[in-house]
């Protein structure tokens, strides 16, 4: 792993759910409720069925050393085998499927929201290539590309007045870019199928499926049951409070997933060194991921009403219990990395299967209470389960929890020191009355200035650290 692969892997994620994020923002001021509602539900769905087109072989093309043209080829028709198959019956089915949503007139959307599971199909091999390859500058500039169109796409509609279309449009358009540049220049060529030598492939892949599945059960299928139980726009107010934190989490995670995989699965086979280099990735992780989730629930009731105006009422609340998940998952993402690297996708999949089985009954019983009730329960239930995965985890690969406490530890100490700070301030000491964004300003640095005099105590070799970058950038600004 080199800084240049951490850079483009940066801004291949970071640069489209970046810009990504500012479209909802607008978007979000336009739309009805009900209309961001409808979408999501649709887009959830979707998302659900596109695990069985990726089926797990993305992964395992990056972690399989000796992948030929031919077991590309072979993969590369299945998973467009089975999102033309899904599509069908989501076409077919889309009247009863909106009918168990509670989501009126949701089939034309659900329709045209399918489409993009067939033309993602086109795109998981040739991306799992380039990811192999450490191709992270090129798909860096295919995603900004198809952000961008899809942003000005989505934007225009909405001016024009397709209300819940230009978030479809956007979508869409998004996808069709994307998969265009990752196939030109062409990074495969096809070759006659083979399926020699797929046994070891398939079987790492069903261990990612598996896992993708479960994860999927319980983190997102409370977006399918919020319309069921409550109707679209508590989803959408849902959506609007999680979003925030899901953007950053993805930017986070993706770029470990997209660099640490591939450099974790490469000292496989040393296991004192692939445990250094977690422990690395773990601080580096923190050091991003502590500050940045905990200002959000710091910010939420500001960030809330910066974003989305009079639609992001009462969102602050979820948006600070999702900012709370975050944080704890940006540590448990870590910890699967390793264990997917280490070849134990099997007790990822144990800890997904307790995180569905703690998220489903947990929508049993509380289904008839409020949707912040069960927001509440729902994020209880993942830190549970995160905090139990990394004890069984550290169990598999003998990595010590106390150096890993270690290596966090004092991230975490001062967000929170900073996360009280202004949760004091903002009660005790500055007038409701003041301007919106003044008083996130004022809230915002002063939770910087906590933070900093945190890590100050507890962990004067960052902060040095810091100093020491600052200085380099100055001299390199003068040269």
């Amino acid at each position: 792993m080199n800084r240049s692969s951490v850079l483009w892997s940066a801004v291949r994620n970071w640069g489209p759910r970046f810009g990504t994020i500012l479209t909802f923002f607008v978007l979000a001021r336009i739309l009805d409720k009900t209309e961001i509602g409808m979408f999501a539900a649709a887009y959830a769905l979707v998302s659900l069925t596109e695990l069985f087109a990726d089926n797990g072989f993305g992964d395992a093309i990056v972690r399989t050393q000796d992948v030929t043209r031919g077991m590309a080829t072979s993969i590369l028709i299945l998973n467009f085998g089975l999102a033309v198959l899904i599509y069908g019956l989501l076409t077919l089915f889309s009247a009863e499927i909106g009918g168990l949503l509670g989501v009126t007139g949701i089939e034309p959307v659900l329709q045209l929201v399918g489409l993009s599971l067939v033309l993602n199909s086109f795109g998981y091999v040739p991306q799992a290539l380039l990811r192999k390859e450490f191709q992270f500058k090129r798909l860096a500039f295919r995603s900004l590309a198809s952000t961008v169109f899809g942003a000005l796409t989505g934007l225009a509609m909405a001016f024009l007045g397709f209300g819940v279309y230009s978030m479809v449009g956007q979508l869409l358009a998004t996808t069709l870019i994307n998969v265009a540049f990752l196939w030109y220049p062409p990074v495969l060529r096809p070759a006659a199928p083979q399926v020699t030598g797929m046994k070891h492939v398939l079987h790492y892949a069903l261990g990612i499926f598996g896992s993708r599945v479960l994860n999927y059960a319980s983190l997102r299928m409370i977006e399918i049951v919020i319309p069921i139980f409550f109707g679209p726009a508590a989803l959408a107010l849902y959506i609007m409070g999680s979003r925030v934190p899901a953007v950053v989490a993805q930017m986070l995670t993706a770029v470990m997933v997209d660099v640490n995989l591939p450099h974790f699965s490469r000292l496989v086979d040393r296991p004192p060194l692939l445990r250094e280099a977690f422990y690395t990735s773990l601080r580096s992780l923190s050091m991003i991921s502590a500050p940045a989730f905990i200002s959000i629930a710091a910010l939420s009731p500001e960030i809330a009403r910066i974003c989305f105006g009079s639609n992001g009422i009462d969102s602050d609340y979820i948006m600070f219990l999702a900012a709370v998940l975050g944080a704890a998952q940006s540590i448990g993402y870590c910890n699967e990395v390793m264990l997917n690297a280490w070849g134990l996708p099997r007790v990822v999949f144990r800890m997904q299967c307790c995180a569905a089985l703690l998220v489903a009954a947990m929508l049993t019983i509380l289904q008839h209470s409020s949707v912040f009730t069960l927001v509440t329960a729902y994020v209880c239930c993942h830190i549970t389960v995160i905090v139990g995965g990394i004890l069984y985890g550290s169990h598999k690969t003998e990595v010590s929890v106390k150096t890993m406490i270690s290596k966090c530890g004092a991230f975490f100490l001062s967000a929170l020191a900073a996360l009280a700070a202004v949760h004091l301030t903002r009660s005790y000491a500055i007038s409701p009355d003041y301007p919106i964004l003044l008083k996130a300003m004022m809230l915002g640095m002063l939770f910087v200035a906590t933070y900093v005099v945190g890590i100050g105590l507890l962990d004067r070799d960052a902060l040095r650290g810091w100093w020491n970058r600052a200085r380099m950038i100055r001299a390199w600004k003068k040269a």
